[in-house]
């Protein structure tokens, strides 16, 4: 069979650029400085030059992997979605396990935001649109990059002069005072201390502790069945959120456990996209 057809050019196609190192940072294990790749998906433009014209809003991805493991490209698939609707959408790579514990993995997420910033001509990224989203311990982390703004401590040297906040939070399934989990290794191991400085650094790592004036918005999922991370985590944080006047919404998911496909479903994805598009665009 021979057919003569015309296509309609509705959509780009989406394309990954892959392995764009963000940050060098020191190993501590290993005692050695390594690179953080970012992994950038977006439309392609093939009539583009090689500077990409067309800034774009941006939506930073952080995996989660219970502070040990960074599968950054496990959720390409999923990350597409936002693409076709008009994103482009970062996904990185960030210190765990022996690499570095608290504050290591959140000035990592920090420092991607800059680095954004700094490369926003030559990426198309539009520097007044950036959004943040993460499950389980990337969630966590998306929730300390919208409630800690402006502070030093946090901050690092690598593309000094750029901000680090963000738009709009998405945190799926994340804890948020760990505290209240201070029994589970992971958590022993991310903190990374002794028990002279325990209550300091847990204060310190509580995104609950940082709500502020400069909070952005957030929109919150946990599973009801979530047996890694209890949906109270998700609760307490709402609850602080609504206390302090930030705009928040919290989608308790009956039956869900933790990362299970309930997430990632057209209906969910479509509540993500809808909040996107009220603080970004």
């Amino acid at each position: 069979m021979k057919k003569s057809i015309e296509i309609n050019k509705m959509a780009s196609p989406t394309i990954l650029i892959p392995d764009i190192v963000y940050s060098q940072v020191f190993h501590s294990f290993k005692r050695s400085v390594i690179p953080l790749n970012m992994h950038l998906l977006r439309p392609h433009h093939p009539d583009a030059a090689q500077k990409t014209d067309k800034k774009l809003p941006t939506l930073l991805w952080i995996i989660g992997g219970g502070f040990q493991s960074c599968a950054s490209l496990f959720y390409t698939p999923e990350m597409a979605y936002f693409v076709k609707h008009g994103y482009q959408v970062a996904m990185i790579e960030y210190r765990v396990g022996g690499e570095g514990t608290f504050p290591a993995s959140v000035m990592d997420v920090k420092t991607a935001v800059r680095f954004l910033r700094a490369n926003a001509d030559k990426f198309g990224v539009d520097s007044e649109k950036i959004a943040v989203m993460g499950g389980s311990a990337g969630g966590y982390l998306a929730a300390m990059l919208g409630t800690t703004s402006g502070q030093a401590v946090f901050e690092t040297a690598e593309w000094a002069g750029f901000d680090s906040s963000v738009k709009a939070v998405i945190d799926l399934f994340g804890p948020a005072d760990l505290s209240l989990m201070r029994k589970d290794r992971r958590i022993q191991n991310f903190l990374g201390t002794n028990e002279q400085s325990m209550e300091m650094t847990l204060q310190l790592s509580n995104p609950i502790c940082h709500i502020s004036e400069k909070t952005a918005p957030f929109l919150l999922f946990h599973g009801t069945e979530d047996s890694v991370v209890p949906y109270q985590q998700s609760q307490l944080l709402y609850d602080a959120l609504q206390k302090h006047k930030i705009p928040s919404d919290f989608y308790l998911i009956q039956g869900a456990g933790h990362a299970s496909d309930e997430f990632w479903q057209e209906e969910t994805k479509e509540i993500i996209l809808d909040f996107l598009n009220k603080y970004l665009n």
